[in-house]
């Protein structure tokens, strides 16, 4: 009679495995996800952990240290003589630097600053983490409510 067992992989991730009536064990695949499965952040001691305050806060500080390029590059193009363009040249700082950490940085490191500050990492409801597609999905997603939702309020 087989049964199920659980482990863990080497990156933390809950693996399953098929115990045979001989004794070996043979590892059993897991389901597929759902397509449009949501990104969650914890981290990853505790199955299914809620990070509530210390996602938001650390948000926080990712959207500062996006806003502190882009502001600094604005002051550098503004005192150098590009004053007609530093707004510009600061806007596209600031979103190049928020997409090249949230996603590139992220996919190869597994956290950005904020998150590692707090121990926590982005992964699917499967415990797996995200590919730099899904990243970039979720990128441009933000983008958008960010801009979509001022302009719906402001009518």
């Amino acid at each position: 009679m087989d049964e199920t067992v659980e482990g863990r992989r080497a990156d933390g991730a809950v693996a399953r495995f098929e115990r045979r009536s001989d004794g070996t064990l043979r590892y059993a695949r897991p389901e597929e996800p759902k397509k449009d499965e949501p990104l969650w952040v914890g981290s990853g001691w505790h199955e299914g952990e809620k990070a509530g305050l210390r996602a938001a806060v650390a948000f926080l500080i990712d959207l500062a240290l996006h806003a502190a390029i882009g502001a600094g590059i604005w002051y550098a193009a503004n005192r150098f003589g590009h004053a007609d363009q530093s707004v510009w040249f600061g806007v596209l700082a600031g979103l190049g630097s928020s997409f090249v950490h949230r996603t590139v940085v992220q996919r190869l490191t597994r956290t950005t600053l904020g998150k590692a500050l707090f121990g926590l990492r982005l992964r699917k409801a499967d415990r797996s983490y995200p590919t730099l597609w899904e990243l970039v999905k979720q990128w441009f997603q933000g983008l958008f409510a960010i801009v979509a939702i001022p302009l719906q309020l402001l009518g």
